[in-house]
C-alpha cells in the first residue's frame, strides 16, 4: 500500500458401582480420539482470617449453599457421547425479588439447578422448590438472568444441550419468567426462545438499537465432527442442512416475541461455540459479537452493520486467535477507552503436565488448515490488545498470561481496586482425558483384553488431577503478575462458570464459582477492609430495557480515565451482576463520570466523591450526543494513483520439515525495501526486493507523487535469488547512490552461492549494474543492512 501526506497541519463424577454390571463396550479407538477431545469441573475454607488476603473463601456451612455440580457417568451418558460431559455449568447473578441483593443461581448438568435468595451478610437461602424452578431430565449448560419481558423483574433463561439428537426436546433451553411473588413459570415456547440446539450460552442485548432487549443463543456440534477441511470451511458461515442446525441463534424481539433472524442476520455459522462476549468493539455505537470456538474451527467476530445484519471479520481483525478456545471476556484492561479481548485455551503452565497432556502443533494439518481458508489458530490464550477501530495485536505471550492449564470461564475485572482490570481464569478438567500415558496403557489393556474395555477400566486409567484457579494482577504498560496464591484463590479443583457481584454491598467484587463435584466457592473481596476505594454505577434503565445493558460508562480520574460497557453474560456459561465497578486506589475522588445510553443520550457528574454507589436514570440523560467531527488523518490510501504495480510473490517452502524446532518461518521475511535519489531530480525513489523466482524492481518518483518502473538494470536477471535487506549508498564515492542487497531465506542449500549479497553500481541517471565482484565471498543467509563509515 501507498500512503500519502495529505496537507494537515494538526498532523466427575459419581460412584463407579454403576459399572460393575456393565458389560463391556469396544473402546479401543477411544484413546486415539480422546486426544482431540474437550473437557473440563470443590470448596472448604481457607483457614485464613477475613482480610490476611485479598480473597477469604467463605465456607457452604456459612453461607448456606450446599449446592453441588455431582456428574454421573452412565453407559449411555459419557464422554462418548456427550463432548463436553466435563465442561461443568453456570452461574448467573441477579437480584430476583428487587431487595436490592445480588442473588445466585446455579446450574446443575444433570440434576437439580439451585436458586439462593441473598439475605445478606453472606447468608443464603435456598429457594428452588418455593420459586418452583422445576427437575427437567437431560442436560443443562449456561444461565443468564434478563428483564425479558420488560416488567421490571429479573427472568432466567437456561441453556441446555446433550447428545439427545433422537429426543431434541431434552435440548430445548427453557425461560423461567418472574412472576413478582417469588415463583417462575416456565415459557420459553410462549416468547419462541426454546432453541433445540446443543447450546452452551445465550446473552441479551440490543443489537438493532430499537430499545428491546434481543438473544443471541451459542450452540455447537454435540461431538467433533472429522470433517474434510474444505467442507468445514464452505459450512462454517453458510451451513446447508443437516448443519444448520447446528447454527448459533439470533433472536430479535418483537414486541415480546422472539422471531428467529439468524440468516436475515447474517449469523448462521456452524463451530464449536464455547464463549461469547458482547460489546462496541469499534466505537461505531452498535454492539458486536466474538464467539470463541473449539478445535479446527476457528473463533467468529461479528461487526454490527447497523441495520440489523452483521459481518463476520475475524481475519481482517485479528491476526490470530486461540485454537481449543473457550472462554473470553471483553474489557479495556489498558485504559486507553477500546474494549480488549481475553480468551483461554488449554496450555499448561508446568512443563510436566505440557508434556504429558498437549499435544504438538501438527505444523503440516497447520498449513493445510490455513491453505482451506482457516485463520491462524494456536494452542495459548489470546489477550488481544484493541489498537483502535476495531483492529487487534495479541499480546498474552508479552504479558505472561498465556498458560492457564485447561481453562474455562475468566474475567476481567478491578479485583484490588488499584484502577486497572485484573483477570481471573477457572480451570480444571476432571479427567485428563488428554494423558499420553494412559492413551499408552490403555492401548495395551484393549490388546490384552481382545479390544473390550469398560467404562470403569476406563476411569481407572484416566487421571484426574486437580489444578488452581488463575489470577493475573494488572501492573500496567501490558505487564501481569501471578497473583492467585497471594490473593488467596489458589485452591485445587475442577471449575467452570464463575461470576462477580457484590454480594455483601461493601463495594468491592467478590467471586462466585461453579465447580464440578464440589460445592460452589464463594470469594469474599477483601479490597474494602484493606483501604481500597471504589466507586459503583448503578444503571435504571427504559422501560424494555431496565438494566440499561449496553450502556456505557467512563470515568476520569487524577490517574486516568477508565472505561466500561454493561454486559452481564461474561466468561463461560455464566451472567453476573448488571453492575459497573470502576477501582479508585488511593483517590478520594472521581473529577468526572459520563453514561452514554445504548440510544446515543449522555449523562455527566462531576467532582464525584469516592467509595459510593451512584444511579444513573435513563431519564435524567441529555440529549444524543453530538458526533465530535472526523479527525482529519495524516495519511491517505494513494496505492491505486501511485503507478506502482509490483506485487511480492513469496514461494512456498516448509522450513519446519527442514527444521522443526525453528521458532518462525525464515524463508518468507522479505521483501527489502531501499528509498533514496538515485536518478539526481531531488526526489526519493525506491527499491523493492523480490522473492526467490522473482525480481526487484526500482521506481523513480515523478513530479505528481506518482511513480514510474524503471527498467533495464542488473538485479533483473538476478531472480534466482531471494532479497533481504537493501540500502542505498554512495559505493564508489561519485557522487550518486549505488545499492547493496543482502540475499537470504532458507530454502536454499547450506554454502550455496544463492546467498551471495549482491552490489550495484549507478550511472547516476538510475540504472545499475553489477558489480557484485567487488564483495566478499557470502555464503550464508542474510538479513539486513545499514551503512555506516565505521572506520571513520
Amino acid at each position: 500500500m501507498i500512503y500519502n501526506q495529505k496537507n494537515n497541519p494538526s498532523s466427575c463424577f459419581g460412584t463407579l458401582s454403576e459399572y460393575k454390571k456393565m458389560k463391556p463396550v469396544r473402546l479401543l479407538y477411544l484413546f486415539g480420539m480422546l486426544t482431540f477431545l474437550l473437557g473440563c469441573g470443590s470448596a472448604g475454607e481457607t483457614g485464613k482470617k477475613v482480610g490476611d488476603t485479598l480473597f477469604t473463601l467463605r465456607h457452604p456451612d456459612e453461607t448456606g449453599i450446599q449446592f453441588r455440580n455431582d456428574l454421573t457417568e452412565t453407559y449411555e451418558v459419557n464422554l462418548m457421547t456427550n463432548e463436553y460431559m466435563y465442561s461443568g455449568g453456570g452461574v448467573a447473578v441477579g437480584d430476583i425479588n428487587n431487595d436490592g441483593l445480588p442473588d445466585l443461581y446455579f446450574v446443575s448438568n444433570q440434576g437439580q439447578d439451585r436458586l439462593y435468595l441473598n439475605k445478606g451478610d453472606f447468608q443464603f437461602e435456598e429457594v428452588t422448590a418455593q420459586a418452583r424452578i422445576p427437575f427437567v431430565p437431560g442436560w443443562s449448560a449456561g444461565v443468564t438472568m434478563a428483564d425479558v419481558n420488560a416488567d421490571g423483574w429479573l427472568d432466567i433463561y437456561l441453556v441446555r444441550g446433550g447428545e439427545y439428537e433422537k429426543d431434541p426436546e431434552k435440548r430445548g433451553n427453557l425461560l423461567f419468567i418472574n412472576n413478582g411473588d417469588g415463583t417462575f413459570s416456565e415459557k420459553s415456547k410462549a416468547y419462541g426462545l426454546h432453541d433445540k440446539g446443543s447450546g452452551t450460552m445465550a446473552a441479551f442485548f440490543d443489537y438493532d438499537l430499537d430499545g428491546d432487549l434481543d438473544c443471541y443463543v451459542l450452540n455447537h456440534p454435540v461431538r467433533q465432527m472429522n470433517y474434510p477441511l474444505d467442507l468445514m470451511n464452505q459450512i462454517k458461515h453458510n451451513p446447508t442442512p443437516p448443519y444448520d442446525a447446528d447454527s448459533d441463534r439470533l433472536y430479535r424481539n418483537d414486541g415480546g416475541k422472539f422471531t428467529d433472524v439468524t440468516k436475515s442476520a447474517g449469523i448462521a455459522n456452524w463451530g464449536y461455540g464455547l464463549g461469547i462476549a458482547l460489546g462496541d468493539v469499534n466505537k461505531d455505537g452498535w454492539p458486536d459479537i466474538y464467539v470463541t470456538n473449539d478445535f479446527e474451527v476457528e473463533d467468529f467476530y461479528y461487526e454490527n452493520n447497523g441495520d440489523g445484519t452483521f459481518s463476520e471479520k475475524l481475519k481482517e481483525r485479528f491476526g490470530h486467535v486461540s485454537y481449543y478456545a473457550m472462554g473470553v471476556d471483553m474489557a479495556d484492561f489498558n485504559n486507553d477507552g477500546w474494549l480488549d479481548v481475553y480468551e483461554v485455551e488449554m496450555l499448561p503452565e508446568s512443563r510436566k503436565r505440557a508434556v504429558k497432556n498437549m499435544q504438538s502443533m501438527n505444523r503440516r494439518k497447520f498449513e493445510t488448515m490455513i491453505a482451506y481458508g482457516t485463520h491462524y489458530q494456536y494452542m495459548r490464550n489470546c489477550l488481544h490488545l484493541n489498537r483502535g477501530k476495531g483492529y487487534f495485536s495479541e499480546v498474552a505471550q508479552l504479558g505472561k498470561v498465556h498458560k492457564t492449564d485447561w481453562s474455562w470461564g475468566t474475567l476481567l475485572m478491578d479485583f484490588d481496586d488499584d484502577g486497572m482490570k485484573d483477570i481471573f481464569v477457572a480451570n480444571g478438567i476432571a479427567r485428563d482425558v488428554k494423558d499420553r500415558d494412559y492413551t499408552m496403557k490403555g492401548n495395551q489393556l484393549a490388546q490384552k483384553t481382545g479390544g473390550g474395555l469398560t467404562l470403569e477400566q476406563v476411569h481407572n486409567l484416566v487421571p484426574s488431577t486437580k489444578v488452581s484457579n488463575y489470577a493475573f494482577k494488572n501492573e500496567g504498560d501490558l505487564h501481569f503478575t501471578k497473583t492467585a496464591k497471594a490473593w488467596g484463590l489458589d485452591k485445587p479443583g475442577f471449575s467452570n462458570g464463575v461470576s462477580y457481584a457484590d454480594l455483601d454491598g461493601d463495594g468491592d467484587l467478590d467471586l462466585i464459582v461453579n465447580n464440578l463435584n464440589e460445592a460452589p466457592w464463594l470469594y469474599e473481596n477483601n479490597a474494602r477492609q484493606q483501604g481500597k476505594n471504589y466507586l459503583n454505577v448503578q444503571l435504571k434503565g427504559t422501560t424494555q430495557n431496565p438494566a440499561g445493558i449496553g450502556a456505557k460508562v467512563t470515568i476520569y480520574t487524577a490517574d486516568g480515565m477508565q472505561y466500561q460497557e454493561n454486559y452481564t453474560v461474561r466468561g463461560f456459561q455464566s451472567s453476573s451482576q448488571p453492575l459497573i465497578h470502576f477501582g479508585l486506589n488511593n483517590l478520594q475522588k472521581a473529577d468526572k463520570i459520563t453514561v452514554e445510553w445504548p440510544d446515543g443520550k449522555m449523562e455527566t457528574r462531576t467532582d464525584i466523591p469516592a467509595n459510593q454507589t451512584l444511579t444513573f436514570q435513563y431519564s435524567d440523560a441529555g440529549e444524543r450526543a453530538t458526533p465530535p467531527p472526523a479527525t482529519p488523518t495524516l495519511f491517505e490510501d494513494f496505492t491505486a494513483q501511485s503507478g506502482v504495480d509490483f506485487t511480492h510473490t513469496e514461494s512456498i517452502f516448509d522450513d519446519f520439515k527442514v527444521e522443526i524446532l525453528l521458532p518462525h518461518k525464515m524463508s518468507q521475511n522479505g521483501p527489502g525495501l531501499a528509498t533514496g535519489d538515485v536518478n539526481g531530480d531531488g526526489f526519493e525513489d525506491f527499491y523493492i526486493g523480490g522473492a526467490a523466482g522473482q525480481a526487484g524492481a526500482i521506481y523513480l518518483s515523478n513530479p505528481d507523487g506518482s511513480f514510474s518502473r524503471k527498467t533495464g538494470n542488473a538485479f533483473e536477471k538476478d531472480l534466482d535469488f531471494e532479497d533481504l535487506g537493501a540500502a542505498f549508498f554512495d559505493a564508489d564515492g561519485d557522487g550518486d547512490l549505488d545499492l547493496y542487497v543482502v540475499s537470504g531465506s532458507n530454502e536454499f542449500e547450506d554454502a550455496t552461492a544463492y546467498y551471495q549479497d549482491r552490489l550495484y553500481q549507478n550511472d547516476g541517471k538510475g540504472r545499475f549494474t553489477s558489480i557484485t565482484n567487488k564483495l566478499p565471498e557470502i555464503t550464508s543467509s542474510g538479513s539486513c543492512v545499514v551503512p555506516g563509515d565505521y572506520d571513520q
